[in-house]
C-alpha cells in the first residue's frame, strides 16, 4: 500500500483504535475496528511507523500502547484504593484490566474512568448464575466496597457549597431546608464504612461479616464527611431526597413510628443539630 494512500485523519483514527484496544498491539492491528480504518497486518506497521536504532517500528508502537494502559490501571488504583486492598494488587489489576476492555475510556476526563466498576464487579462475579441463597459473600463486599469509593470520589469532585456565603444556620427556618445537592445516600449490605475508615488509617482490617449499613456522603471546607445513619434516618433524608419537605418528613415519621407528631418533631431536632455542620442541607 502506498504511503499516499493513508490521510492525516485515517492515521489518526487508527493509532487512537490500535493505542486504546487492550488485546494487544497485534490482535488490536487485526481487530475489525482497526481493519474498518486501515486494513493493516502486524507485518506493514512500518509503513506507518519508521523504526529506531533500537526498535522495530511495533515495538515503539507497543510501548506507547503499554503506556496508555498502564495510566489507566494507576487511576483505577487511585480511584479506588480501598478495593485494591482488599483484594490484593495483582487480583486487583485483573479485574481492572478486564473492566477496560469491557467499558474503555470514553471521555476526555479520566474521572469517569471508573463509573462502572461497580456494576462490572456486580456483571461478572464468578457465581452469577447461582441461586442468591448459594453465592459467595466476598463478591458483594468488593461490589459494596467499590459503590463506597465511587460515590467518595464523586462526592470530593462535585460542586460544593464553601463558595456561598456563610449561613446562620439558627436563624433558617424548617421550609427553607433542601438536601444539599451533593449530599450521597447510600445503602451497603456490609459495614464498608468501618473497613474504609481502617484502611485510611493505615490498618489492614479483616474483611467483615455482612450487617446493613446506612451511609450519608458530604463534603464540607473541601473535607469528605461519612457520617453513618440509623434505618429510621436515612428513611427520613431518603423523603427529602425525593423532594419532601421536613414538615412531611417529619409527619411521616410521626405515621410511620406511630409515636406522634410531637415525638417526631422532638427527633428531628436532635437530628437536625447534627446535622447542619455536617453539610446535609442547604438554605432555599
Amino acid at each position: 500500500m502506498a504511503e499516499s494512500a493513508f490521510t492525516l485523519a485515517q492515521v489518526q483514527h487508527w493509532m487512537q483504535t490500535v493505542l486504546t484496544d487492550s488485546a494487544g498491539l497485534g490482535a488490536a492491528m487485526r481487530g475489525a475496528a482497526a481493519q474498518a480504518v486501515l486494513p493493516l497486518q502486524p507485518a506493514d506497521i512500518e509503513q506507518l511507523i519508521a523504526p529506531s536504532s533500537r526498535m522495530s517500528g511495533g515495538q515503539r508502537l507497543a510501548v506507547y500502547q503499554r503506556g496508555y494502559f498502564a495510566r489507566l490501571l494507576e487511576c483505577m488504583a487511585g480511584q479506588f484504593r480501598v478495593l485494591k486492598q482488599a483484594l490484593g494488587e495483582e487480583l486487583f489489576e485483573d479485574f481492572a484490566r478486564e473492566y477496560l476492555a469491557v467499558y474503555p475510556s470514553e471521555t476526555y476526563t479520566l474521572g469517569e474512568l471508573g463509573a462502572r466498576f461497580a456494576q462490572f464487579l456486580a456483571e461478572t462475579r464468578p457465581d452469577l448464575d447461582a441461586p442468591p441463597e448459594e453465592r459467595e459473600a466476598w463478591p458483594d463486599f468488593m461490589i459494596d466496597l467499590a459503590r463506597l469509593e465511587r460515590a467518595a470520589f464523586v462526592v470530593f469532585d462535585a460542586p460544593g457549597s464553601e463558595q456561598q456565603p456563610a449561613v446562620d444556620w439558627s436563624a433558617v427556618a424548617d421550609a427553607a431546608l433542601r438536601l444539599a445537592p451533593g449530599c450521597e445516600l447510600l445503602r451497603f449490605r456490609y459495614p464498608v464504612n468501618g473497613y474504609y475508615q481502617a484502611v485510611y488509617r493505615g490498618e489492614n482490617p479483616p474483611l467483615p461479616p455482612a450487617q446493613l449499613n446506612f451511609l450519608a456522603i458530604t463534603r464540607v471546607n473541601f473535607q469528605l464527611v461519612m457520617f453513618e445513619l440509623q434505618p429510621l434516618q436515612f428513611q427520613f433524608l431518603q423523603q427529602l431526597q425525593q423532594g419532601r419537605t421536613v414538615q412531611e418528613a417529619v409527619a411521616m415519621l410521626a405515621t410511620q413510628l406511630e409515636m406522634g407528631q410531637v415525638p417526631a418533631e422532638v427527633l428531628w431536632r436532635i437530628w437536625r443539630a447534627k446535622w447542619l455542620p455536617r453539610g446535609f442541607f442547604v438554605a432555599s
